[in-house]
């Protein structure tokens, strides 16, 4: 007599197996979202830090370099500290300096830094029309410098929900 398994047994076998792996698609999309939340947050604090550190270099040695990359300095600290309005150079080196550390942890193909601030609301990766270079979009991080009287700003702010404020920070220096 030849013994195998009833068709009753295979169906419960193949819903037992189909159960488990909706079950895991679901909790293996939730570590996925909350990876790439963590690490965009981690992003965020770790540009912040490393511009204060560039930035306290300068009072150490007010003739140094920034932002060391491919060992070529992107800005010299008279680019910051000085009496005219650089920002454009140096936001555009931090926007530079970071794309090429830092990789956007919702999109890839979607840069990691965006030069200047945020504008508006926080939107879905990959939902700005291609040219926006990610403005605005989940895992963005908007860099910027602006200056005022005797008070140079710069600007963190980075989407890590798909709708709402971003995050920001700010470091002032007073000339």
């Amino acid at each position: 007599m030849n013994k195998g398994f009833s068709l009753i047994e295979l169906l419960v076998v193949v819903a037992i197996i189909g159960i488990l792996a909706a079950v895991g698609i679901v909790a293996y999309s939730g570590y996925t979202e909350s990876a790439r939340i963590n690490t965009t947050k981690a992003n965020y604090n770790l540009i912040y830090k490393t511009m204060v550190f560039e930035i306290n270099k300068c009072e150490i040695d007010s003739s140094g370099g920034l932002l060391s990359l491919n060992g070529n300095n992107l800005l010299n600290c008279s680019d910051i500290i000085t009496s005219k309005n650089n920002y454009g150079k140096v936001t555009s080196a931090m926007s530079t300096y970071f794309r090429s550390i830092i990789k956007n942890a919702y999109n890839s193909s979607i840069p990691s830094t965006f030069p200047g601030r945020y504008q508006g609301n926080c939107v879905a990766s990959g939902s700005q029309p291609k040219g926006y270079d990610g403005l605005n979009e989940q895992g963005v991080h908007h860099v910027a410098m602006g200056w005022v009287g005797k008070k140079i700003t710069f600007y963190i702010d980075t989407c890590v929900e798909s709708s709402g404020k971003a995050m920001s920070k700010i470091f002032e220096i007073n000339l």
